[in-house]
């Protein structure tokens, strides 16, 4: 599949994309994440120019740096976990498919999730990616592909309410 027609057909959920590229090189895979990754942490620096002038350009970077290392670990421990629960549901594939599977399901994410207005359906539309995904690329049945695709979303809400929890206890803030 070409690079630029990859971005229209991970837009939506559909699992024949996924199928289509299980076979792609490593190199390819990681190219269009660090593109798309890229794209995101720039996007979200030039289209909210105005809330970031009240700094130096060098912290600036610091924070697309940030963001980007960010978005990258975020990816990894979605796959990690995915590719773990999948292997409970006797799954026989390799990491690596999961891995593209995760990539290639952020695509909204990475188009509109700088977008502050709209950003969440861009993340709710590369959930429902990783659910048709799961799907496809592994031929697990709904409800499997469904605790799949929930189980890292779970476990980041998990960790963020555990670090309001800490946030609230320790005093560094108030309501």
């Amino acid at each position: 599949m070409e690079f630029w027609r990859k971005i229209p057909a991970f837009l939506w959920p559909g699992k024949e994309n996924f199928q289509k590229i299980k076979d792609e090189p490593v190199k390819t895979t990681l190219i269009y994440m660090i593109a798309g990754i890229v794209f995101f942490a720039a996007a979200n620096i030039l289209f909210n120019l105005e809330a970031f002038l009240e700094y130096a350009a060098e912290d600036i970077l610091y924070m697309m740096l940030i963001t980007i290392f960010s978005f990258f670990i975020m990816l990894f421990i979605t796959s990690v976990i995915s590719f773990g629960v999948a292997k409970l549901f006797g799954v026989k594939e390799p990491y690596m498919d999961m891995a593209r599977t995760v990539i290639y399901s952020f695509t909204p994410a990475y188009l509109f999730g700088w977008l502050s207005s709209i950003g969440f359906i861009g993340i709710a539309l590369s959930f429902g990616n990783l659910f048709a995904g799961v799907a496809g690329t592994f031929k697990l049945n709904v409800w499997k592909s469904l605790v799949v695709a929930a189980t890292p979303l779970l476990a980041f809400f998990a960790l963020f309410m555990l670090f309001v929890y800490f946030l609230f206890n320790s005093g560094a803030a108030t309501v």
